[in-house]
């Protein structure tokens, strides 16, 4: 995928570095994502004019925030727009780098530590997710206007609900893992992430391994698949058995953010 591809997907917001929409993908039967319907990003602040405008043009209904108290505390959402969407909480702690990095009491991880500690999580994420999960293809279902998911950076729970989101559309496995991989695009400036959601070294170390804080890795969503193998055997056979999803559910849903 080409640089002006990828910029293409992003939104430019202010304060937020991986706001971006998932349209114009291949979906089942022939039909394409809706640029204008799914959306994923990082936690955001809207704090300038064209910011405000920009966000009230998504038309989005529902936003699904992965985060967990702790995190909604510090940094709260609350888009301030004359349509104000529905909100729903369901947090997921695997992929919480947040606890991960404040363990470490100034600690410098061991190498690879990072890394083995997110492919644990995301084998996790299926387990953990299911209630999560449910609720947000049921509002998806019953609702109109735009979906969008959001967790702290946008990368990790974000990027496995995306990913469910666009599977049960019947995307394609490589191009959900293209869209997976955006994310290490949007953070490519780890300095310019550093700063946006923790503040310069805020660890009071060398914090030159944070490039693996703020990246992905195709070996990631690896693991959430190698997972719901374990559990299912199948995509279609997990949104049946364990998300409650049906043909005509999922068809439903292919109506509302396909074309």
């Amino acid at each position: 995928m080409s640089a002006s591809n990828q910029n293409d997907r992003f939104l430019p917001f202010a304060e937020c570095m991986n706001f971006r929409h998932m349209g114009g993908y291949p979906a089942a039967e022939g039909r394409r994502t809706r640029a204008d319907r799914l959306y994923r990003s990082c936690i955001f602040e809207l704090n300038e004019p064209a910011d405000f405008e920009r966000f009230e043009a998504l038309s989005i209904t529902n936003i699904f925030d992965f985060r967990m108290p702790e995190e909604r505390e510090k940094r709260p959402l609350n888009p301030d727009v004359a349509q104000r969407p529905d909100i729903h909480e369901l947090q997921i702690s695997s992929g919480n780098m947040g606890s991960y990095l404040t363990g470490l009491k100034g600690r410098k991880p061991e190498p690879g530590d990072i890394k083995t500690r997110m492919t644990q999580w995301y084998n996790e994420m299926p387990d953990e997710g299911i209630s999560a999960y449910q609720t947000m293809f049921r509002h998806l279902e019953d609702s109109d206007g735009g979906g969008l998911v959001i967790c702290n950076t946008g990368k990790d729970r974000t990027g496995m609900a995306a990913g469910l989101i666009l599977a049960a559309l019947g995307v394609p496995d490589e191009i959900i893992n293209d869209d997976f991989m955006l994310s290490a695009w949007a953070y490519r400036d780890v300095e310019m992430a550093m700063k946006r959601y923790l503040g310069t070294h805020p660890l009071g170390v060398d914090t030159g391994y944070m490039s693996e804080v703020f990246t992905v890795y195709p070996e990631y969503i690896d693991a959430f698949r190698a997972r719901v193998a374990e559990m299912a055997g199948t995509y279609d056979l997990f949104f049946e058995q364990y998300l409650g999803l049906t043909d005509e559910s999922r068809q439903k849903l292919r109506q509302k953010y396909t074309e």
